[in-house]
């Protein structure tokens, strides 16, 4: 066997031990992370649900119905949107809603940045109230959301909490395909959570102490990228209170659904956008899981390209995703199966020869491509 070819496969295995050793560490977190069980509220905390919208003129009316169904007072939560200069009807239909709706508190604020990041830090400044909750323009959320986070925050250690976000998705395979990925995204948020190591959590469905965020706000690294508050966010709370303070909330009932990528395209973008702040990790457990899963990936990508010149290759491509799906399936399935998605379930080994490609496009893309959100160019 030519030297090359035993170093290629050398790597290979490293990698893929590294990523076994990683992925053994997040299961068993998820696995450790008890269900929630919500418990009456024994004071009540005034809130805020912060949401930055752009265009968002044909979901914004969903996402405000199903706030006001809260079980959450409604004389002790506000809703603050901030306009990142919408050139839709978006404000003009939160204001008809406000109208017909007085018992719901809506304050719209206009961005006097650019971007969503901009916007979500504007409207934390607005805010009065102790508990920040972020959530997006084109989510649905459930009736007891507000509720379980309250009662997840009557521990004094709490700082910062982050719960399920979900595609919601039609029949067709490329809408399944990219409900499946991303639910296994947020199960390896959730599973790190629960070995003390915060990795990641979304803005579609995260909840903070505004006197936290205010803590550490100048300590966040990151602060010249265009996104990734939610994350950087996360990775300052946990170096300044310690892993205690961060927690996933394990509850049906907390879970949030939010609009699928229109197309592959914009799917692309969009982990483009959220690859980019990648870059600027200084967290150590964010940096090991972003260069294992990587470098796996890519390597597992490379060796069908490598069949070309060896044919067996592709027997060797073949073992290895099948070794993959295996170190994969105990977390994925059983996190679909907890949420009620376990219709995505037969998708999960089809979907290992799609991630090598899609992956190591995306991680390369990320950085080159320039970054977009709801059709303005951002910075990094």
């Amino acid at each position: 066997m030519e030297s090359w070819i035993r170093i290629w496969m050398l790597l290979l295995e490293v990698s893929a031990f590294a990523y076994l050793l990683v992925m053994l560490l997040i299961s068993a977190g998820w696995y450790f992370t008890k269900p929630f069980v919500a418990k009456p509220v024994n004071s009540l905390m005034k809130v805020s649900v912060l949401i930055a919208v752009r265009n968002e003129a044909d979901n914004i009316k969903k996402l405000l119905t199903s706030l006001l169904k809260q079980t959450y007072p409604k004389n002790i939560f506000e809703i603050i949107i901030v306009d990142d200069s919408s050139e839709d009807d978006t404000i003009d239909i939160v204001k008809d809603f406000k109208t017909k709706h007085n018992d719901l508190r809506i304050e719209v604020v206009r961005a006097e940045g650019q971007g969503k990041k901009d916007a979500i830090r504007q409207g934390i400044e607005f805010s009065q109230c102790e508990i920040i909750v972020t959530t997006d323009g084109d989510c649905e959320v459930q009736a007891e959301w507000l509720e379980n986070y309250v009662s997840l925050f009557q521990s004094s250690n709490t700082q910062m909490l982050f719960g399920p976000v979900f595609y919601s998705h039609n029949n067709k395979v490329l809408q399944k395909i990219f409900a499946l990925e991303f639910a296994t995204l947020v199960a390896s948020g959730a599973g790190s959570a629960g070995i003390g190591l915060p990795l990641m959590g979304n803005a579609a469905n995260l909840a903070f102490r505004k006197e936290a965020f205010n803590k550490v706000r100048d300590k966040m690294y990151g602060s010249n990228y265009a996104s990734g508050d939610d994350v950087f966010l996360m990775h300052a709370m946990a170096k300044e209170f310690g892993k205690d303070a961060i927690g996933f909330v394990k509850n049906k009932e907390s879970r949030v659904e939010t609009t699928a990528p229109a197309s592959f395209s914009n799917f692309i973008n969009q982990r483009v956008r959220w690859g980019s702040k990648a870059k600027a990790y200084k967290n150590l457990w964010a940096i090991v899981v972003s260069l294992v899963v990587f470098s796996f990936n890519i390597l597992l990508g490379m060796t069908v390209v490598l069949s070309f010149y060896r044919i067996w290759f592709l027997a060797v491509f073949a073992l290895f995703i099948l070794l993959k799906f295996m170190i994969d399936f105990p977390l994925s399935s059983n996190f679909l199966r907890f949420f009620g998605k376990q219709k995505l379930s037969p998708l999960l080994f089809p979907i290992e020869f799609v991630y090598p490609f899609y992956i190591s496009l995306t991680g390369v893309l990320s950085f080159f491509k320039p970054l977009n959100w709801k059709g303005r160019k951002l910075g990094k």
